[in-house]
This record gives C-alpha cells, structure tokens and sequence, in this order.
C-alpha cells in the first residue's frame, strides 16, 4: 500500500480507498484494516473525492512520504546501489 501510494501520483494517478486495496492486492477488508492503522499512525490521509462524493481519495502525508524515501534510499543502498555499466 505504502508502495502503491508513493509510486501512483508520480505517474498522475489518485487512489480511491478502494482502488488502494486493489493496487496491493488484499481483500477489501485487510485493506480497510490497514488503511485505519496507516491513517492512525500519521502515514496517510483521505479527502472526498471532487467529482464522486461517495468516494474518498488516499494519499501519503508529508510524514509517510519522507519515510517511505528513507526506506527506499537505504534499500537501495543496502542493494549495492546502481549496477556497473562496464
């Protein structure tokens, strides 16, 4: 989910609560689940959707993207970092 929501804005995409679960591939329910603990933790927000008020959108926080960067960055480097191009 953390994944789903850093990646998809880059490429313009917006994520319903739905759609978030269907991005990482849970059930509706576990999503529900974790999207409530995401939200609790600070890591994410929602806001209605401007067209579907029946809908809402999710997106990380400022807080959630700064440590999904962190994590990727040490990920990364933890990896080697960038292959050789020889």
């Amino acid at each position: 989910m953390l994944l789903a929501l850093y990646h998809m804005p880059h490429r313009g995409e917006v994520l319903t609560v739905s759609a978030l679960s269907i991005a990482a591939d849970v059930p509706a329910t576990t999503g529900l689940r974790w999207q409530k603990t995401l939200l609790e933790e600070g890591l994410l927000h929602r806001w209605p959707h401007l067209v579907d008020g029946r809908q809402q959108l999710v997106g990380l926080t400022q807080q959630g993207r700064m440590l999904m960067e962190e994590y990727l960055t040490r990920l990364f480097f933890c990896q080697g970092g960038l292959p050789d191009t020889d």
